[in-house]
């Protein structure tokens, strides 16, 4: 009761200050007054507020109401915006300076300043994280890799993996962040729970740090019912890294692939096509893009080549994963191809890089294309085609 009483007070002794300096020294001080106070108490979001007053003020515009900005006469708005840019980055990084985050978020996000956000946020350690933060960072996008670090860590492979699934509006750069800290993380774990298992067998734990080196010989690691990781997150993770492009991930990969073809068949989940057999396929997909048996990779996939079905609505989901690779090959030519004969137009999820005219800029000749519109009728690609041809030979 004391310390209201204490705090009601010291609210009055505010007010009067208020009103005694405007009596005493004017308006301009007044407002003066107000902005000191509202930073020495920390309270920055009033302190906004002010910020706008001191402003309308010196621009001879009513305080009350105070209205909207696009209520401003054309020639003061510009002025005005660049202020109330000024004073959003003012109170963000004061909310930096505090560690509130989500307050400084609030402000930053709004100019379009989100760097001090995620260079702060990669400063806090999983242990000291909040909810809010993590909100933040991954699902308002202030630093997505950072945020989805600290999922993985706080609630585990299996929550990482729904949220992964929520992704599909990100880019892949955001996506090939968050794969990578995934397939790291069961990578680790499915080693590190090898080696126990072995140490608990042999009395004796292995040296090795490599999946392949860790299950050779070892049969016994995979009776009926033998599992070292969740075997549902193992597929996932497996599935999910098609995105990854480094040498090195590839190859964690891949040694996932040849732990998860050594499971029993209770353990054997059938995948989307062209990955019907999960594992196998998979492992071919990455040996491929590793630089292993090319030909036989390409063929492989080629093989499964067929036309959209009824019930595909006409997209041709193995066809897509044909243009990937091949792209990602460089085959851009035998692309192109398979493009024009099995990907009907305005049918395909391609991200851009594997659409037909992308295909067609790479090599530098659009004749596909115009074949390819004049066939179903799209009369505008076949202009912009048309024109980027006769570019190319100008």
């Amino acid at each position: 009761m004391l310390a209201m009483m204490n705090k009601t007070a010291e609210q009055a002794s505010v007010f009067e200050q208020l009103e005694n300096t405007l009596q005493s020294d004017g308006i301009p001080a007044a407002l003066d007054k107000l902005e000191s106070t509202l930073r020495d108490q920390k309270e920055y979001h009033l302190l906004f507020d002010a910020l706008i007053l001191k402003k309308r003020y010196e621009m001879e515009l009513p305080l009350v109401p105070r209205g909207k900005l696009t209520d401003l006469p054309d020639n003061l708005q510009r002025e005005f915006e660049d202020h109330y840019v000024e004073m959003c980055r003012t109170v963000g990084d004061l909310y930096l300076e505090e560690g509130n985050i989500p307050h400084a978020w609030l402000y930053l996000n709004t100019i379009s300043e989100p760097q001090k956000v995620s260079d702060a946020i990669n400063a806090i350690s999983v242990d000291d994280v909040s909810e809010e933060v993590i909100d933040v960072a991954f699902q308002q996008g202030a630093n997505p890799r950072k945020g989805y670090e600290f999922i993985l860590s706080r609630y585990g492979t299996c929550s990482a993996i729904t949220v992964y699934e929520q992704l599909s509006q990100a880019d892949d750069a955001t996506k090939g962040s968050c794969a990578q800290l995934l397939l790291k993380q069961l990578h680790g774990d499915l080693i590190e729970s090898l080696r126990r298992d072995i140490e608990n067998q042999e009395e004796k734990l292995p040296e090795s740090r490599v999946i392949s080196e860790l299950i050779e010989g070892r049969d016994w690691l995979f009776g009926e019912m033998s599992y070292h990781v969740d075997t549902s997150h193992l597929s996932s993770v497996v599935r999910i890294c098609r995105i990854l492009k480094d040498p090195e991930d590839l190859q964690r990969v891949l040694e996932l692939t040849h732990y998860g073809r050594r499971l029993s068949s209770h353990f054997q989940f059938p995948g989307e096509e062209p990955f019907e057999q999960t594992y196998e396929d998979y492992a071919v997909w990455y040996k491929t893009l590793l630089g292993e048996s090319v030909d036989d990779g390409v063929k492989h996939f080629t093989d499964k080549l067929k036309e959209p079905s009824e019930e595909d609505a006409g997209y041709n989901p193995t066809a897509e994963v044909v243009l990937e690779l091949l792209s990602r090959l460089g085959k851009i030519d035998q692309a192109i191809e398979v493009s024009l004969k099995y990907i009907e137009p305005g049918k395909t999820e391609s991200n851009g890089e594997t659409d037909l005219g992308a295909l067609c800029r790479k090599v530098g000749n659009y004749q596909g294309l115009r074949d390819h519109s004049e066939k179903h009728g799209d009369l505008v690609n076949y202009a912009a085609a048309m024109v980027e041809q006769s570019r190319v030979e100008s």
